[in-house]
């Protein structure tokens, strides 16, 4: 069904009594959810994801993981031919968002 309001906050409900895990929630997201308009619906459900960010106790560590995400989803996933060429618009998304500054997409490895 993708990546919509609902859906987010429906595994969000779902995940939180075992404890909020949300660099392996945003790794599903990533990679089951988002589709081949990622950085359409990354900006659709802006205030559920940063909900969830919020919750990550190391936003470091968790930038890192979500820009291993997204290049698994330009590169390796069931949308990754129609996505590559989308990496810019999908980091300027989550630059747009909060989940973090450009300086950490130029240091992306």
């Amino acid at each position: 069904d993708g990546l919509r309001e609902g859906n987010v906050s429906k595994k969000i409900v779902e995940e939180a009594p075992g404890g909020l895990q949300v660099d392996s929630l945003l790794g599903f997201i990533f990679g089951s959810m988002l589709g081949d308009d990622a950085d359409t619906q990354i900006l659709d459900c802006e205030a559920e994801l940063r909900q969830l960010y919020a919750a990550s106790s190391d936003t470091g560590e968790t930038q890192r993981a979500i820009l291993g995400y997204v290049q698994k989803l330009v590169t390796d996933s069931t949308h990754a031919a129609g996505l590559l060429g989308r990496t810019p618009p999908i980091l300027k998304a989550l630059c747009d968002i909060g989940f973090f500054t450009k300086e950490a997409g130029l240091e992306w490895d």
